[in-house]
């Protein structure tokens, strides 16, 4: 059966499955769920990284919002916030507007806060 044409006005969401590898440069106007491997640099300005759990970023990451379930080694830039799950391991620097570390996730890195939006 194919699967159902998504709705116009259904979020744009790509998708990296579990049984997926990319390596290079990879660039999204749109939300990215990452379950499989990442690999390079990723750039969502305007928009949310979640790495599912299974899922590993290798990469320098650029985004509105991070979500990590998974792993993710590399320095995240976030406009917005970043929340680690209790399953998600993370090690590289984190530059954020808000945080939320939630028991049992591990992080190894810096933290450094944004200023408030004037």
């Amino acid at each position: 059966k194919p699967p159902e044409p998504q709705s116009v006005n259904t979020p744009a969401r790509s998708f990296v499955g579990s049984k997926m590898t990319v390596i290079g440069e990879l660039e999204a106007t749109e939300d990215l769920l990452v379950a499989g491997s990442l690999e390079g640099s990723v750039s969502l300005p305007k928009h949310t990284l979640t790495v599912a759990g299974g899922g590993r970023v290798k990469a320098k990451v650029t985004a509105h919002s991070v979500i990590v379930e998974g792993e993710i080694e590399g320095d995240l830039d976030c406009a917005d916030s970043v929340v680690l799950k209790p399953t998600s391991k993370v090690t590289g620097n984190i530059l954020m507007r808000r945080i939320n570390i939630m028991d049992g996730a591990v992080f190894n890195g810096k933290v450094t806060m944004r200023s408030p939006e004037k």
